[in-house]
């Protein structure tokens, strides 16, 4: 009896039509997202709200609806921070108010557009919801700026295991998955209203009176299937680019800095490398920060353990580790080179962009009371250039462009790296901190992206997982996992990784060109603007 009565407490609420909005926006967002993946999701949940804010509620009343489904879906998503400290919750809150507040604003002008374009014809609906699209475009580019940069999961990223969906980001960037989501979810939308019409009328003659909207939806989709059909891998030329021996210490995130753990740290990584080398890889990759001793500087530093290693091994090894500045009280994230006979190699990666509340923490005097997420002992400085990583394999010098942990989130990042002449991206990163949830995923997620728009391959070596390539088409082409297919686990893995002859050398549009589309979503917005002002007018 109990079950029953709050089952039906359940249904009378889900028949609220706020309810149901704050529902349904939360749910479908959450399935898009990693680690779920049903990224047709995605092409659907703007709409509850769309049609919510066509229904002309109270203002306060679709403000709040939509604030908190944005603050409650981003909860969902974020959710894992709470893995690092006891404060992870806090900042979990605090990122999610955020983005809530920044969504607020595109949910404000949902509700203004609509309330102008919804009735009128099919060209100036669709110049309103270019608008709109464009807006959500400017909200995720602010997104780099703001605290250091937050552009954690794109819209883009619900796409990241649909390659069909994703080849116009080689030329728009992912911003162009982005628009193409939002607009059309406003087709869907707008498409739906014969329904909701028929529903309200108690109709059932709503089929044969399909608005424009619909197919116009439909053929968005069709386009960029066809685009990828167009392009497929299947048949183009490929050519071995290297082989390379990934290894996952799996060192437990409480442990990485324990200086007492760091002899059986070194061991295992010595370990593992010896395997690897005996399958005779182009070189073996560690992930971010791998050993808790510097490169350089302080009292104890890796390089009389890493040199004769590498020698006896007789396989070059890339890894992601600390070095001291100058100073000794700060320290630069790095990725190096070791080669046997000639030790390390220089010059080598500083990480350039820095992780707000992990590694430093932005505006200190406002959010000095929050702290760092994570329990690094010192602050991580942020790196001045972006430098290569040239080495030999199978006879021809190839090019690797660093990105050390959440630097694979930042498009310009990348593109810089395939401007300056990158065969091939390599991500290193350290994704224990939260725990085997879905951040390695979501993470994951953006190594695809950064794929497609540079058009280069794109090898990842975490901790713990997830370590892989992706191919210049943003397809996944292999996991590095257990006996059981589990990604986190500690041990070692080997890719074969290719590229397509084509794509060798030259940069794809959105490389050469950048964010054009950022500049063009603006012009939609005022185009939107202006519409929306006049027809207030008239």
């Amino acid at each position: 009896m109990w079950k029953r009565q709050k089952i039906q407490e359940v249904l009378r609420l889900l028949k609220s039509r706020v309810s149901l909005v704050f529902f349904l926006t939360t749910l479908l967002g959450v399935l898009a997202f990693p680690n779920v993946n049903f990224a047709e999701a995605a092409y659907g949940f703007l709409v509850p709200l769309t049609l919510f804010a066509a229904s002309k509620p109270s203002r306060k009343t679709y403000l709040k609806t939509a604030f908190c489904s944005s603050l409650v879906l981003w909860v969902c998503l974020l959710y894992w921070l709470y893995h690092v400290t006891w404060a992870g919750f806090i900042i979990v809150l605090f990122l999610a108010f955020l983005a809530g507040l920044f969504y607020l604003a595109w949910f404000i002008a949902l509700r203004w557009v609509v309330g102008r374009v919804w009735h009128a014809s099919f060209i100036k609906r669709t110049c309103g919801f270019l608008g709109l699209a464009g807006l959500w475009v400017l909200l995720e580019w602010c997104r780099t700026f703001f605290l250091g940069g937050v552009l954690w999961l794109p819209l883009a990223a619900t796409q990241w295991e649909r390659p069909a969906m994703l080849q116009i980001a080689a030329w728009t960037g992912a911003y162009g998955i982005s628009f193409l989501i939002v607009l059309c979810n406003l087709w869907i939308a707008r498409a739906c209203l014969p329904l909701v019409n028929a529903y309200r009328d108690g109709s059932r003659g709503f089929l044969g009176r399909v608005s424009p909207e619909f197919y116009a939806a439909f053929a968005l989709i069709f386009i960029n299937a066809f685009i990828f059909m167009k392009l497929t891998p299947w048949g183009q030329e490929r050519e071995s680019l290297f082989e390379v021996g990934i290894v996952q210490p799996d060192t437990p995130a409480e442990l990485k800095w324990n200086t007492a753990s760091a002899r059986e740290n070194i061991a295992v990584l010595a370990e593992y490398s010896h395997q690897l080398a005996a399958q005779a890889p182009d070189f073996i990759l560690w992930p971010e920060a791998a050993t808790p001793f510097p490169m350089y500087g302080g009292s104890v530093t890796l390089t009389p353990w890493i040199v004769p290693l590498v020698d006896e091994l007789n396989t070059p090894i890339v890894l992601g580790n600390l070095t001291f500045g100058e100073d000794s009280k700060h320290a630069y994230n790095a990725i190096f080179l070791v080669e046997p006979d000639t030790g390390v190699a220089s010059p080598y990666y500083s990480k350039i962009q820095c992780v707000p509340f992990g590694e430093y923490v932005p505006f200190p005097k406002i959010f000095g009371i929050l702290g760092k997420v994570v329990p690094l002992p010192i602050d991580i400085l942020p790196g001045r250039t972006l430098e290569l990583i040239p080495f030999e394999a199978r006879g021809k010098r190839v090019n690797l462009g660093g990105l050390i942990c959440y630097e694979d989130i930042f498009p310009g990042l990348a593109r810089s790296a395939a401007r300056l002449g990158a065969d091939c991206l390599v991500v290193v990163t350290n994704d224990a901190w939260f725990g085997q949830s879905a951040a390695a995923y979501q993470h994951a997620s953006h190594s695809v992206l950064r794929a497609v728009e540079t058009r280069r391959p794109v090898i990842r070596c975490g901790n713990n997982g997830w370590s892989g390539w992706i191919d210049e088409y943003g397809v996944v082409r292999h996991i590095v996992t257990d006996n059981k297919g589990q990604i986190n686990f500690r041990g070692t893995g080997v890719l074969s990784v290719e590229r397509v002859k084509a794509f060798a050398g030259l940069p794809s549009f959105y490389v050469r060109h950048g964010d054009w589309f950022v500049c063009l979503s603006a012009c939609f917005v005022a185009i939107a603007l202006f519409l929306g002002l006049r027809e207030r007018q008239e």
